[in-house]
C-alpha cells in the first residue's frame, strides 16, 4: 500500500531555504553528517536514513497568523515493502533549541508515488525563542522488527447501510456500509486536512500499487470504532472481499480518519475511527464479508532516538 498522511493542519509557507543537510542512521543510533555522495548511497539496504531537505518559516492564517518552524524530511533505506510501513507519528519528532524542547505540533506527508524508496514528511514546530540560531532534530523512527498485526474478519454481512456490530480479539467495530457504489480513489483534500466540529481530523490514504485506469465502480466497506488505537498504531494494511461460495477480490484503496486529531487536548467528545475500504467489484458472486489486516507498530519503542544537530533557524 502507498500511504498519504494528513495530521492536524498545513500552514502556508512564507519563505524557505534549502538546508542541504543529509544524515543517516548507523547501527546503534549514531548519526553521521554527510552529503549526497556515492559513499552515502552505498549504505546497507536495511539501514534507515533520515535527510533534512528544507527548513522554513511558515504562518497559519487560520490561527491568528501564528508562525511555525517547518522541516521537510525524507526517510529512505530498506526495501519499499518495509519502508512504506515506517509511518512516524507527530510525537516521534522533537526540536532541541537551546534549553527548549519543542514538540511537533503537526505532520503531513507519506509515500512518494514517483519514488517508492523514499518517504517525505513536513513537520511543524513552534518558533524557537531568540537568540537561538541553530537547532537539533530528534527523531524516533518506528522499528518494525516487533510489529504485530490484527485481523478484522467481518463475516456474514448484509448488504446495505444497516449498522452491523462485529468484534474480535482486541477490537470491535460497527459496519455502517457494505454495498456496491461509484468509485473515486480517495485522496487528501487540497488544504491537506480534514476538519470536524472538534477541529482538525487526522487522516491516512492507502492505495494499492497497480497499473491502468481505476475502475468506475467498487464494493465499499465502511466501519466506525471508538478504539482510537486502530488508527494510532496502524502503519500498513491489507484486505480482501469475501465471496459466497469461496473466492475473494483484492483491496483497491482505503481512507482512515481519526476524529478528532490526537493533537487536540480538550476535545468535546471521545475519539473515534472512521474507515472506508474499496474493493475490486466481484463478477457473478455475492459478497458476504471482508477481511482487513492492520499491521501495527509495537507499543514499546526499543530504538534510541536519532539526533541531527547544527540545523539553521531561518
Amino acid at each position: 500500500m502507498n500511504i498519504d498522511i494528513a495530521i492536524n493542519r498545513r500552514p502556508k509557507r512564507l519563505r524557505s531555504t534549502l538546508a542541504a543537510l543529509l544524515l543517516h542512521a548507523m547501527p546503534g543510533g549514531v548519526l553521521i553528517a554527510g552529503s549526497s555522495s556515492p559513499a552515502l548511497a552505498q549504505e546497507r539496504s536495511d539501514t534507515l536514513r533520515l535527510a533534512v531537505m528544507e527548513i522554513a518559516q511558515s504562518v497559519d492564517l487560520s490561527r491568528g497568523r501564528e508562525k511555525f518552524l517547518t522541516l521537510t524530511v525524507e526517510i529512505s533505506g530498506g526495501s519499499p515493502v518495509r519502508l512504506r510501513r515506517v509511518q512516524p507519528m507527530r510525537e516521534d519528532f522533537t526540536v532541541l533549541a537551546g534549553k527548549q524542547r519543542l514538540h511537533c505540533r503537526w505532520l503531513r506527508g507519506g509515500a512518494l508515488p514517483e519514488d517508492p524508496e523514499r518517504l517525505r514528511f513536513t513537520l511543524g514546530f513552534s518558533m524557537p525563542s531568540p537568540p537561538v540560531k541553530t537547532i537539533a532534530l530528534e527523531a524516533n523512527l518506528p522499528r518494525l522488527e516487533n510489529a504485530d498485526a490484527v485481523e478484522l474478519r467481518l463475516n456474514g454481512l448484509a448488504q446495505g447501510s444497516t449498522a452491523q456490530e462485529r468484534a474480535g480479539d482486541g477490537w470491535s467495530v460497527t459496519v455502517v456500509r457494505f454495498e456496491e457504489g461509484e468509485y473515486e480513489a480517495p485522496s487528501l483534500p487540497p488544504s491537506g486536512r480534514f476538519t470536524s466540529k472538534a477541529g482538525p481530523v487526522d487522516a491516512r490514504v492507502y492505495r494499492s500499487p497497480g497499473t491502468g485506469a481505476p475502475p468506475t465502480r467498487a464494493f465499499i466497506l465502511r466501519w466506525r470504532s471508538n478504539q482510537a488505537d486502530l488508527y494510532d498504531r496502524t502503519v500498513d494494511l491489507s484486505g480482501r472481499l469475501i465471496l459466497e461460495g469461496g473466492g475473494t477480490t483484492p483491496l483497491l484503496s482505503a481512507l482512515l480518519k481519526r476524529d478528532p486529531s490526537a493533537a487536540i487536548k480538550k476535545a468535546p467528545y471521545g475519539p473515534f475511527v472512521d474507515a472506508t475500504f474499496y474493493f475490486t467489484l466481484p463478477v457473478g458472486k455475492r459478497p458476504t464479508g471482508a477481511s482487513v489486516t492492520l499491521t501495527r507498530r509495537p507499543i514499546q519503542a526499543n530504538a534510541k532516538p536519532l539526533r541531527i544537530t547544527g540545523l539553521p533557524v531561518p
